[in-house]
């Protein structure tokens, strides 16, 4: 089985694919989210992995468009603590490193240990890309900050582990797959609404959902390109989409809906305790 992530070996998408899909699957490395989808839609992959949200940067709304953009179903839900490494090739002390290179918000998510250690702050496409890089060419006075993984994958040190400025630091990422899927003990839906432009159409699609007694865990605005101040929603919902109880709702929205598109129905992820 292959899966598609956007990132290297011991990235974070890395991660969420092992704790996920446990074993038996081979990683497909690439460069974008981008280019993950089209991966599913040239059937290189059965399954990709999306980071779709972090709780200090917010949402990765461009997954969402894309969600949108390929109609690909989101089959799985997994949560990450983010802990952040300083590894460098092995051998090296701390006061040797002049450089740190990771991805932009790893960077930004360790600011205050890099300030405090005046080191130089270079922005890298991954969080494992650079960690590759020092182990295939043996670069010194350099460190990546990346996973744990990463630095066994590798075979570098790590010389300071849990760098991050914020411990509360979690991801979360949806396993995608071009194919619909039935998901044993599904109870979370991810949906789409276009409201019409109507006094209270938001508010009454709320409601729907409160007199139904479901929980809503998440509501998203989105711009829709081309209509000027319209918005489309994007809503995650404690339930399983395809039960009578998402029938009745789904039914109710009609009225209040110009379209709604369901993207998924799938096991609510667990949230690690540390």
């Amino acid at each position: 089985m292959k899966v598609s992530i956007q990132g290297y070996k011991g990235s974070f998408h890395h991660i969420a694919a092992t704790k996920h899909f446990e074993k038996d699957f081979e990683i497909i490395e690439r460069d974008s989210f981008g280019e993950v989808f089209k991966d599913l839609e040239t059937e290189k992959a059965e399954y990709g992995i999306i980071a779709i949200e972090n709780t200090i940067a917010g949402s990765i709304l461009t997954n969402l468009d894309l969600l949108l953009k390929y109609r690909y179903k989101i089959v799985g839900e997994v949560y990450l603590r983010i802990k952040h490494n300083l590894i460098a090739y092995p051998g090296q002390k701390k006061e040797e490193i002049k450089e740190v290179h990771s991805h932009i918000m790893a960077l930004a998510q360790c600011e205050e240990y890099i300030n405090e250690h005046n080191f130089e702050a270079v922005e890298n496409p991954d969080t494992a890309g650079f960690a590759r890089e020092i182990s295939e060419k043996k670069l010194k006075g350099v460190a990546a900050i990346g996973s744990e993984m990463a630095a066994k994958i590798y075979g570098l040190e790590i010389l300071d582990e849990e760098i991050e400025d914020h411990k509360m630091n979690f991801t979360r990422f949806w396993v995608i797959s071009k194919k619909p899927r039935n998901v044993e003990d599904a109870d979370k839906s991810s949906i789409m609404l276009e409201l019409r432009d109507k006094f209270g159409s938001l508010s009454n699609a709320i409601n729907i959902f409160a007199q139904e007694k479901v929980n809503l865990t998440k509501l998203e605005s989105r711009p829709i390109i081309g209509r000027p101040w319209s918005y489309r929603f994007y809503i995650d919902l404690e339930l399983d989409w395809n039960d009578p109880k998402g029938w009745r709702i789904q039914e109710k929205l009609d009225r209040e809906a110009d379209s709604i598109v369901h993207l998924g129905t799938y096991k609510k992820g667990e949230i690690p305790i540390n």
